[in-house]
């Protein structure tokens, strides 16, 4: 189903627990990375509590809860308790298409309740994850209604700044030079020199837009990132190496910091 897909969680999958109809489960505690994309997503929580932060606008999110992260919003996930949502990214390609002005549309990010519009996510889930005749074009048409909602209830007076806005677009050039080179050695010089300012600038604007400062960044990116080598049956000292971290002493003990456990744990199983 190529014009939506559930969050693919990525090196998150170690803290899912199992639920129901696509729905997720995290932990008091776990943090979601700052990170953007193209492809609108929207978040439905079903239980517990999280601060989400878009750009540098943050949102206490509860059940029943809607929250419409716009396209290239820098946004990021703390659990502050037991948390379970469903979750969908919606290609811009299509999105364009069935909404032609959709590139320049903005809706409002945060709803705090809608009966409407939290059954037809909540359908559009078990579609996706059922086996219904025609599900690509059932797909399409709950979309379709979701959009047509959005447009007649939920576009802004005004649209927030702070996406588009230059500080906003080195910290993305930040984290993008971070991901390319997150193997190597990562200094607080290089990446400010990445994106034309200095280290101290950096330090300012990073922690502004992520809530997290450069090494703190750094450090959740690579174990989460290791953890995902773990699972795919790389050894720890490869798993560690491969993810910058030159020293498994250090390794260890950052790991442990991050994801409460030591790496060990999160070994794959069946080796």
């Amino acid at each position: 189903m190529p014009f939506v897909r559930y969050e693919t969680l990525d090196y998150f999958s170690e803290y899912c627990i199992k639920g129901s109809g696509g729905q997720k489960t995290y932990a008091k505690g776990y943090f979601f990375s700052s990170n953007w994309h193209k492809e609108p997503e929207i978040i439905l929580c079903k239980k517990g509590v999280a601060s989400v932060i878009l750009d540098d606008r943050e949102y206490t999110v509860r059940e029943g809860n809607i929250i419409f992260i716009n396209s290239n919003v820098i946004h990021s996930i703390n659990v502050l308790t037991d948390l379970s949502f469903y979750c969908f990214h919606i290609d811009s390609k299509y999105l364009q298409e069935s909404f032609p002005d959709a590139r320049e549309s903005f809706f409002i990010e945060y709803i705090e309740r809608d009966d409407k519009l939290a059954e037809l996510l909540i359908n559009t889930s078990k579609i996706y994850n059922g086996n219904a005749e025609q599900k690509a074009v059932r797909l399409k048409i709950m979309f379709l209604q979701l959009f047509l909602m959005l447009y007649e209830n939920y576009k802004p007076d005004s649209i927030a700044p702070t996406s588009t806005s230059k500080a906003y677009a080195r910290v993305k050039n930040a984290i993008s030079y971070i991901e390319a080179n997150l193997s190597g050695e990562l200094t607080l010089e290089s990446i400010a020199c990445s994106v034309g300012i200095n280290k101290y600038q950096l330090s300012r604007e990073f922690k502004s837009a992520t809530r997290l400062n450069v090494f703190e960044y750094i450090n959740i990116l690579r174990c989460k990132t290791a953890t995902a080598l773990l699972k795919n049956g790389a050894s720890v000292t490869d798993a560690a190496f491969a993810c910058g971290f030159k020293n498994l002493s250090y390794f260890s003990r950052t790991y442990k910091k991050y994801m409460s456990t030591l790496p060990s744990k999160n070994k794959n199983k069946e080796e």
